[in-house]
């Protein structure tokens, strides 16, 4: 019980302390997200779901910082357990007009919940993705790789959906 309440209470400091992922443009914006996962580190390689929320903070159109939860949900009888991630990107973007191409990058931490091993520990995310303006919604395709400190790794693509304020 005293780990768990750790857990969260780190995780709310990460996305506290960052007012900041997966938008670099000058202000605050709120991305939801929704993908899928496949475990790289052996065992089951079905995808599986995979949601979360960022906060993103931009210093200019190119550069830009973010601060996320997201989870991947395993539903079923798999050796895949449902893992809970917080983490911290650098964002840098190339504003080409209603098209922007950007790379993320940064530290997290993660922790398995209902899985065999109820393991946690750190990981390095590392993403490439393209958005596209619409109104005032940016909706972005995302490819990223998550390198857990167990030797697992996570390739997750996703769509975002990002609104600036």
């Amino acid at each position: 019980m005293r780990r768990r309440v750790l857990q969260v209470g780190v995780a709310v400091l990460l996305l506290l302390a960052a007012a900041p992922a997966a938008r670099a443009h000058e202000g605050f914006g709120l991305s939801p997200f929704l993908g899928v996962a496949w475990d790289t580190g052996g065992g089951d390689n079905s995808p599986s779901l995979m949601a979360g929320a960022n906060l993103t903070y931009g210093f200019t159109d190119w550069l830009g910082v973010g601060a996320g939860y997201s989870r991947i949900f395993t539903p079923g009888n798999r050796d895949l357990p449902d893992t809970n991630f917080v983490g911290l990107r650098g964002i840098l973007s190339l504003p080409l007009g209603p098209i922007e191409p950007y790379v993320a990058a940064g530290p997290g931490y993660y922790w398995e919940v209902a899985g065999p091993h109820d393991g946690s520990g750190v990981y390095f995310d590392a993403a490439a993705g393209i958005g596209v303006n619409v109104v005032v919604v940016r909706v972005s395709g995302e490819v990223s790789y998550r390198a857990l400190d167990d030797g697992h790794g996570y390739f997750a693509p996703g769509v975002w959906a990002s609104i600036g304020f």
